[in-house]
């Protein structure tokens, strides 16, 4: 029965479906784990204590960068709330994470980990090839229609049973893939079943964005190369060469053909319009003013103010460097009660990649959700070696 509430608590947590306005299912996970806290709080005392611990720093770095933020916007006449409302629905979904790793701390949460992600990508592959089902994931879903701008003729790109789609979701899978192919790798239970999960869950992710490829070849590279695992690297080349063959040769995926040959071969990757976006919307603050301290403004008719995707860009824009550096100090910390553990360098890499294109860390929906189970089952280990467990 944990295992049940575990998989839907964890499903809620990270993607995060729309319930009602910007309030998302992140609180349905807040409010299940918080409500089995509080039947049996002693049982969980000690779990809480551990994640307290284990994030401690990072608690109090956060609950800075909220204090500058709130200052930053007050300075300026509150003149944009939007920063401060993303803000708060992070700090509920932070505290729905702590709440959820709380209540199953000493459950094996990495497998519900792998699950929810394969779930989601079965949902993906079956909604986009059949994509007139697709209205019942819409109700689901923040934001207006899709449009083929954003889907690039591939339909699978937004039909997650998720709060959002796109580069929100496929950085989502990015990370969960990496992570996910630690885990295998590492259990005692060299299941097949599992890689073949992890194939799924690859492609959905590569199916809602093309940054996802870089992400994986990171940790292919990571695994087969420097671990030397040869097992990955033959199974990589395999599921690569099925992957092409496949593509190539069904007709259902023909849009998800042509968004890939987009980039790969009609126009190359320089020139392909994702790339071209970017590099459009790569504009640094000229102010100097703005470049220290930002405007603290975030939204801007319906769009981003600074006109860029970038995470890095949009984050100098809204609190300037200063802002960026207490970002950067916040998320480091993160990680802090994890030591001497190599992988933990590729996932921070891949997660600083990814705030690059877009905006990830922090503002993300799912981004606690899955930090906070990669940072406990790591912390989780840390602490049964110390313990000669």
């Amino acid at each position: 029965m944990n295992r049940i509430i575990s998989f839907i608590a964890l499903f809620l947590l990270v993607f995060d479906l729309k319930l009602v306005g910007s309030l998302g299912s992140a609180f349905l996970t807040f409010i299940l784990c918080g409500l089995i806290f509080l039947l049996n709080p002693k049982k969980y005392l000690s779990n809480m204590k551990n994640v307290v611990s284990c994030f401690s720093t990072f608690i109090l770095f956060f609950l800075i960068l909220i204090l500058y933020v709130s200052i930053r916007i007050l300075f300026n006449g509150a003149e944009d709330l939007s920063y401060l409302l993303t803000m708060s629905k992070t700090t509920l979904i932070l505290i729905s994470s702590f709440l959820y790793l709380t209540v199953f701390y000493k459950e094996d949460f990495e497998k519900d980990f792998i699950n929810v992600f394969f779930v989601n990508a079965c949902i993906c592959l079956v909604f986009g090839s059949f994509y007139e089902l697709k209205d019942y994931l819409t109700i689901f879903q923040y934001g207006g229609e899709d449009t083929n701008e954003l889907l690039g003729g591939n339909l699978y790109r937004n039909a997650f049973l998720a709060g959002s789609g796109f580069f929100g979701i496929s950085s989502l899978y990015a990370v969960a893939f990496t992570f996910c192919l630690k885990v295998i790798v590492d259990t005692e239970e060299k299941n097949t079943f599992n890689y073949l999960k992890l194939l799924i869950i690859a492609i959905a992710g590569m199916f809602a964005g093309r940054v996802a490829l870089v992400c994986y070849l990171l940790a292919i590279i990571y695994f087969s190369i420097i671990k030397i695992n040869l097992k990955i690297l033959l199974l990589s080349i395999f599921s690569i060469i099925a992957f092409i063959f496949i593509i190539n040769n069904f007709y259902i995926f023909d849009g998800v053909k042509d968004w890939f040959d987009e980039m790969f071969l009609n126009k190359g990757v320089r020139n392909s319009e994702s790339v071209s976006d970017f590099k459009r919307s790569f504009i640094m603050p000229t102010n100097e003013i703005t470049l220290i301290f930002g405007d603290a403004k975030y939204a801007s008719n319906g769009t981003y103010y600074g006109g860029s995707d970038s995470g890095y860009i949009r984050n100098m824009y809204f609190g300037g460097i200063f802002f960026l550096f207490l970002m950067f100090l916040s998320f480091f910390s993160m990680f802090k009660s994890i030591k001497n553990i190599m992988f933990i360098y590729l996932i921070v890499f891949i997660m600083l990649f990814l705030h690059f294109k877009g905006a990830f860390i922090f503002n993300n929906p799912g981004f606690f959700g899955v930090v906070g189970v990669i940072c406990i089952y790591f912390y989780k280990k840390s602490i049964n070696v110390k313990s000669g467990i």
